[in-house]
């Protein structure tokens, strides 16, 4: 009879731990997946909550980098960089977290960690071409561009297909003062794809340093031509032009640069620039004026945009 107690007993407690797993196991789905619904509902916060219950049930590697990117997403680099430090104390032989590591730590401008974690990540994936191209942008950072070249030129060995190498490749080459080496690149990008804006941009850029202004020109207006709304290529035509003394054009340029977008503060700036030189002081006090009131962070490259040229016309903007 004893035997028979004790055994029964047994069971209910045994049964009674079964359930009591069972229900964590559903709490943790219930967390993961409303975790997942809501980060595709934009509801990065509440996913943050969900995540962080559903690991403090059990571990899930899947549900820590969830957890992870939604921290990226708001921006919250430090327990991101966190949260993938603790993958890496569950699994170290992976290169996915090692290359996210090395993505965080560029972002917070330590470079060194940057290539330290992207060559972890090369250890266990050697094919991982992203981790070649990152400690390229690293090393040019550095401003160690050999290696930052060797880098990258590894990673378009791996995958000649992959033009990001190319046009990262042709920045550096520019930079490095290989006008010729850096075409070749921008002109491989654009044998694939004759509409890429990037690569459009970069070789107006080159053309503009061998002092071909009108190459460079007719890249620029390609791209707004395709682009309406890239203010790079407004900016870097309209600069140029400035420095030709092509005033009222670039004035022109930008009226249609700030019918567009009515906030590109930058426009404004430029536009204030060239009516100054222009003679126009009252029009260039105005347009600097909407320009701080826009984004008041374009003080500073305002103030030293405009040294010169206020020395110049001994106008006191402010």
């Amino acid at each position: 009879m004893s035997n028979f107690l004790k055994s029964l007993f047994g069971n209910d407690k045994k049964s009674t731990e079964e359930e009591l797993k069972k229900e964590e196991l559903r709490k943790f789905d219930f967390f993961k997946f409303d975790g997942v619904r809501a980060i595709n509902m934009n509801k990065t916060d509440y996913a943050i909550k969900c995540f962080t219950n559903a690991l403090n049930i059990q571990y899930d590697q899947e549900t820590a980098e969830f957890l992870a990117q939604a921290y990226l997403t708001n921006n919250n680099i430090n327990e991101a960089q966190k949260t993938y430090e603790t993958i890496m104390t569950y699994n170290d032989d992976q290169a996915m977290p090692h290359y996210n590591l090395a993505l965080i730590a560029f972002k917070k401008n330590d470079f060194d960690e940057t290539i330290k974690q992207a060559q972890a990540a090369l250890k266990h994936d050697g094919q991982l071409v992203d981790a070649y191209l990152l400690a390229g942008r690293a090393y040019h950072a550095k401003k160690d561009d050999i290696n930052a070249i060797i880098q990258i030129t590894k990673g378009i060995q791996l995958n000649e297909e992959d033009m990001a190498g190319y046009l990262l490749r042709a920045e550096i080459l520019k930079d490095m003062s290989s006008p010729t080496e850096a075409l070749a690149d921008v002109e491989k990008v654009l044998s694939v794809n004759s509409s890429d804006e990037d690569a459009l941009i970069l070789r107006g850029n080159i053309y503009e340093r061998r002092n071909e202004k009108n190459k460079a020109e007719a890249d620029y207006r390609k791209v707004i031509e395709l682009n309406p709304f890239c203010q790079d290529a407004y900016l870097k035509l309209s600069k140029m032009m400035i420095t030709t003394k092509q005033l009222d054009e670039v004035i022109a340029l930008l009226d249609e640069a700030i019918d567009i977008n009515p906030a590109f503060s930058e426009a404004y700036a430029e536009r204030g620039r060239a009516k100054l030189a222009n003679g126009n002081k009252e029009g260039s006090i105005a347009d600097l004026k909407k320009s701080l009131e826009i984004n008041p962070k374009t003080e500073e490259s305002i103030n030293g945009s405009y040294n010169n040229l206020m020395q110049k016309n001994n106008a006191a903007l402010f």
